[in-house]
Parts: structure tokens; C-alpha cells; sequence
């Protein structure tokens, strides 16, 4: 190996060290954007919980205040109809109000068309008749219109003091997907909500394909509905349906008031990109550094050591072959090579 390979070696190897602490450094920015990302995502997931909560307890008020109106405890009189007439009026569009009675045929409602519709099969009717509670149902669809509403249900009585029916409190679920629509996401998030039965109740952005399904384009993969079963909230990395990995957070259905759970999904590659850009443009800077260090470290070998060696050599050759007139040329040079070469052809003089 030549002196000036061995030299250009000795400076890659010194320049290694400074290499290693700023690859170390971009991996631990990475490793803590990452950890940041998913921060941010179980703090949106606790929010639209939370969110959920809200509403559940607005709506325990309401059911709370009805059950002790007296048109409510007689629900087959003109009062009790007329009272959700007037209440149609001030409530919120997405917002149903059905009275039944034991039996579970609707005696009044909010929209006159779930008259004398049964409801005794749903498990909120029954839950509520059986608990005497709050009953908070997974997702239905109603027999009025086809929709999907999440119902909230308390039983009342009458005024003797037994059980007379249930009132129910229907949510358009729609409603709740504008909601979510409404609130600011990052631009790679995706939330969905999910009840018991794995079934998504609401997504945005929306859906590719209808309500309900599971497992198909826009809804979510078996892996991320396998965290909704898990002790609490969390946080994990799982490979979506088109292979780019995900930053998952979950609030688990197990946790939730009404049975909902929440999923938010960051694509990762997208959250990290500014990460990975700036990591890249570091991992070049360090490359380019170390190209410029090398040539900058070639020519000046070249010039200032290869070069007047070789004239010393060419000069010693020609010396050999018996030219006693032959000069080095170099012993202008102010460096060590210079003394060496002042001497040699101090030498040839003397010769």
C-alpha cells in the first residue's frame, strides 16, 4: 500500500468517530419523533373519548328530566305526543326521542313515523327495563328510515311507582361522523370508532365502501381490531391492508361508556417524513463532507508528497544511470521534502 492510500485511510478511519455520533443523533431524534407521533395520537383518542362522555352525560340529563315529566309517565296520552312535538322543535336535528311502553310498542316519539313500531327485541329496551339504569346500546338501525343511531335508554314508572316503559334517546350516527369530520386531524390521521361487535360506527375521512363492513378497503385490518380487546389504552405499529406500516392508538371498547371504541391511525411514513427527509439530508451532508475530505486530501498528497517524491526518485534513477548532472527540482519547497531534497542535490554538487 502506497504512503498516500495509507494516508487517505488514516483520515477516513479519523473521521469515522464524528460519523457514528451524528448517525446516532438522527436515529434518537427519529426514535423520539416517533414516540412524540404516537404521544399526539393516544392524546387525540383520549379526546374524542372523552368527547363521547360528554355526550353520553348530556344525554343521561336529558332521559333524567323526561322520565319525571308527567306526560312521559302516561306515554298513550295526546300530552305525552304533543310534548315531543315541542320538543322536536328545540332539539338538535340529529337527536330522537322514543317513549315505549312494557310492551315495547312506541307510544310517542320525536318523528311520528316510529309510532306503533316495536321495540321490545332491542337489548337496550330490555336492559334498561331489567336495570332500572342508564342503558347504553351499541349501534342499531332504524326501523323508521334505515340509519344507523346510537341509543341511550332509561326505564320510567308510573305514577304509582312501577315500571311503565322506556324512554330512548336515538344519536344520528351520521351526525357523529360530521362531528369527527369538524375537529382538526392531522393531515395523514385517520379516526374511526368501533363498537362491540366490531363493527365501525363511524370513520373519517368516510369510508370507501358502506357502513358496517369490516376488513375491506377503508375499514380496518383483524390486527387493529384485536387491540380493541386489550386491557387499556395503547399504543402500536401495524401493517395496513396496503402493506405501509401504521401508527396505531386505541382506546379500548372494554373502557368505553357506550361500548365505542376509538382508533387513530397515522400512516407512519407520513408522520416521519420530515424526520426521514432531515435524515437523509444529514446522512449526504456527512457523505459529501467526507468525499471533499478525501480529494482535498488526494491533490494535496499529490502535489505536495507524491509529486516531489517522485522527482526524488526519477532523480536518483538518473543519478544511477550515471547522469551526475540530474537536480531534484523540488528543493524550493519550504516542507521536509524540500530539506530532503536541498540535501540531495547538495550532494549530487559535491559529487
Amino acid at each position: 500500500m502506497s504512503l498516500l492510500h495509507r494516508l487517505l485511510l488514516l483520515v477516513f478511519v479519523a473521521m469515522i468517530p464524528a460519523a457514528v455520533i451524528e448517525v446516532k443523533n438522527e436515529l434518537a431524534l427519529r426514535a423520539a419523533r416517533e414516540a412524540e407521533v404516537g404521544r399526539d395520537a393516544l392524546h387525540l383518542a383520549a379526546l374524542f373519548e372523552a368527547e363521547q362522555h360528554r355526550m353520553i352525560d348530556g344525554l343521561r340529563q336529558v332521559l333524567s328530566t323526561l322520565v319525571r315529566a308527567d306526560p312521559v309517565r302516561a306515554p298513550g296520552s295526546p300530552a305525552c305526543q304533543a310534548l315531543m312535538h315541542d320538543l322536536r322543535a328545540s332539539y338538535p336535528g340529529h337527536l330522537g326521542i322514543v317513549i315505549a311502553g312494557l310492551d315495547g310498542v312506541v307510544r310517542c316519539s320525536t318523528d311520528r313515523a316510529a309510532l306503533g313500531i316495536s321495540i321490545a327485541d332491542r337489548d337496550y329496551f330490555r336492559d334498561a327495563l331489567d336495570s332500572g339504569r342508564i342503558a347504553l346500546g351499541e349501534h342499531v338501525f332504524r326501523r323508521t328510515d334505515g340509519r344507523s343511531a346510537m341509543p341511550v335508554a332509561l326505564a320510567f314508572q308510573d305514577g304509582e311507582g312501577r315500571a311503565a316503559g322506556v324512554v330512548t334517546a336515538m344519536t344520528d350516527i351520521s351526525w357523529i361522523a360530521d362531528f369527527l369530520s369538524k375537529r382538526p386531524l392531522p393531515d395523514n390521521a385517520r379516526i374511526t370508532l368501533v363498537d362491540r361487535r366490531d363493527r365501525v360506527v363511524a370513520q373519517v375521512p368516510p369510508l370507501t365502501n358502506h357502513m358496517g363492513q369490516t376488513g375491506d378497503g377503508g375499514a380496518l385490518s383483524p390486527a387493529v381490531f384485536a387491540l380493541l380487546s386489550r386491557d387499556g389504552p395503547g399504543i402500536a405499529e401495524v401493517t395496513g391492508p396496503d402493506g405501509r406500516p401504521r401508527i396505531v392508538a386505541y382506546q379500548p371498547t372494554g373502557r368505553s361508556l357506550d361500548g365505542i371504541g376509538v382508533v387513530v391511525c397515522l400512516d407512519k411514513g407520513e408522520a416521519l417524513g420530515p424526520i426521514r427527509g432531515a435524515m437523509v439530508q444529514a446522512m449526504t451532508g456527512i457523505a459529501t463532507v467526507l468525499l471533499l475530505t478525501l480529494l482535498t486530501v488526494w491533490w494535496g498528497a499529490s502535489r505536495f508528497l507524491r509529486r516531489p517524491v517522485a522527482a526524488l526518485v526519477a532523480t536518483a534513477e538518473r543519478w544511477k544511470g550515471g547522469d551526475l548532472t540530474a537536480r531534484s527540482g523540488v528543493a524550493k519547497q519550504s516542507s521536509e521534502l524540500g530539506t530532503l531534497a536541498r540535501a540531495f542535490d547538495g550532494m549530487a554538487e559535491e559529487l
